[in-house]
C-alpha cells in the first residue's frame, strides 16, 4: 500500500476573494511528473478560478463544494473562517486523513499568521515560510512506519 503521505499532490491556501496566500507541492514525485507535462498555471490565476467556482456555487445552491473529483485524482476543499484550503490528492487518498492533516495545517496557518491576515496589505511572499510546516505535517513518517522501514532494510 502507497503512503498515505505521498498521496496528497499539493495545497494551496486562498482567500474567498481568490488570493493565494500559499502553494506549494507536497508529493516530489508530482513535481517531476508536472515539469514533464509542462503544467504551468499561475497560482494566482488557478485559485481565483476555484474561488470562483465556490462562490458560484453558494449562491446557485445551499450546498458547497467540498470535493471535485476525476479519474485519477481529487480536489478536496476546506474552508475556514475567510479561508479555503485545497489539496490535489490522488484518487485512493483517504479523506478524512487529508482533513486531518488541513486541520493541523489550518490551526497553524492562523496561529502563525494571524496578525498578517487581520493586516494583509496584498503582500503574499511572508507566508512562504509555512513550507517548513507545511513538510513536517504532510512528510514526517510515524514511529511505526520507520520501524517497519528498518525491518525492510535487513
Amino acid at each position: 500500500m502507497e503512503n498515505e503521505d505521498k498521496m496528497a499532490e499539493e495545497l494551496w491556501i486562498i482567500d474567498t476573494g481568490g488570493i493565494c496566500f500559499f502553494h506549494r507541492w507536497i508529493n516530489k514525485e508530482t513535481i517531476l511528473e508536472s515539469i514533464e507535462k509542462k503544467i504551468q498555471i499561475k497560482d494566482q490565476l488557478f485559485s481565483g478560478l476555484l474561488s470562483g467556482i465556490l462562490t458560484f456555487t453558494s449562491k446557485v445552491t445551499s450546498d458547497k463544494i467540498e470535493k471535485i473529483q476525476m479519474s485519477e485524482g481529487k480536489f478536496l476543499f476546506f474552508t475556514s473562517k475567510n479561508l479555503i484550503f485545497i489539496v490535489r490528492a490522488k484518487i485512493k487518498s483517504s479523506d478524512n486523513k487529508l482533513k486531518k492533516k488541513i486541520k493541523l495545517l489550518e490551526d497553524l496557518f492562523l496561529k502563525k499568521f494571524e496578525k498578517k491576515l487581520d493586516n494583509f496589505n496584498g503582500e503574499v511572499s511572508s507566508f512562504k515560510i509555512f513550507e517548513e510546516d507545511l513538510d513536517e505535517i504532510f512528510n514526517k513518517m510515524t514511529k511505526v512506519e520507520k520501524w517497519g522501514k528498518g525491518i525492510s532494510n535487513l
